[in-house]
């Protein structure tokens, strides 16, 4: 844990942390600017929520640790950190752009060159390997042609000084799925850890929350819409300042079950 971190004024007028003020209010925005100074020079935290509350906000008697898991939660689902449940890991492009001092070694991933240094960074290194020989890299011989041989020469960089990649280095992120439709099953598919999350969160019974699926399988089929992730798109639509605007009837006494597992109650449609 570092004693202090740069932060730059641009927080103010970045729309993701915006968006986590006004879905989860003031205390998940104190949270994610708290919890930046907090951070290793890797970029990573514990993740763990009771943990997290006593080491980033100790004085907020008033909070638990599901507060904290569900601030980590609306984090997530807007790109602002990734979180497995153990580990809070902020993006390494958008941490090291300001925290431009932490050196090479401590930095997470392998490529951590000049792409996250500053210009003065990296006018600094250049007149440092001006005055160190030892630290310039060097092709090996076997990059000159050889007068026995006609095969094509090759070349080998090796660089001073480098160390190779370690396995603790984090692997990189897997490439978004081919955007499909909607589901008529994306109950099923919904992990039940989320669907308790957002059940407690939004104040929703069961019954509610499968009518409410029903309805955003009927929207997003209307308009023929497809998406790489419905489940992400599912805890959006239940957080939406929409859905709240028009909350749901009491839980429906009978309710006519779908072929897929989507749910229609037409004594409860929603007045257009």
């Amino acid at each position: 844990m570092a004693r202090r971190r740069y932060l730059s004024t641009k927080i103010s007028t970045d729309t993701a942390v915006n968006k986590l003020a006004q879905q989860g209010g003031d205390f998940a925005a104190l949270l994610y600017t708290w919890m930046i100074p907090h951070a290793g020079d890797d970029a990573t935290l514990t993740g763990d929520p009771e943990e997290l509350l006593l080491a980033v906000m100790p004085g907020r008697r008033d909070k638990t640790p599901e507060d904290i898991a569900n601030a980590l939660q609306m984090m997530v689902d807007l790109d602002l950190i990734e979180w497995d449940g153990k580990t809070v890991t902020f993006p390494a492009d958008a941490f090291y752009r300001h925290q431009s001092y932490i050196k090479d070694g401590p930095r997470r991933g392998a490529n951590n060159s000049a792409e996250q240094r500053t210009p003065e960074d990296n006018s600094a290194n250049q007149r440092k390997s001006a005055q160190n020989p030892a630290s310039l890299s060097f092709k090996s011989s076997s990059s000159f042609p050889s007068s026995s041989s006609s095969s094509p020469p090759t070349t080998t960089s090796t660089e001073v000084g480098d160390s190779p990649p370690t396995a603790d280095q984090p692997k990189p992120k897997p490439t978004r799925s081919t955007k499909t439709p909607i589901p008529e099953d994306l109950v099923d598919q919904i992990p039940p850890e989320t669907w308790a999350l957002l059940r407690a969160e939004q104040k929703l019974t069961d019954e509610q929350l499968r009518f409410e699926t029903s309805l955003m399988i009927d929207h997003f089929r209307g308009k023929g819409e497809r998406r790489p992730d419905w489940v992400a798109t599912w805890r959006k639509w239940m957080r939406s300042e929409y859905r709240q605007s028009k909350p749901l009837p009491p839980d429906p006494v009978t309710v006519w079950a779908r072929p897929g597992g989507a749910l229609v109650a037409p004594e409860h449609r929603r007045a257009s």
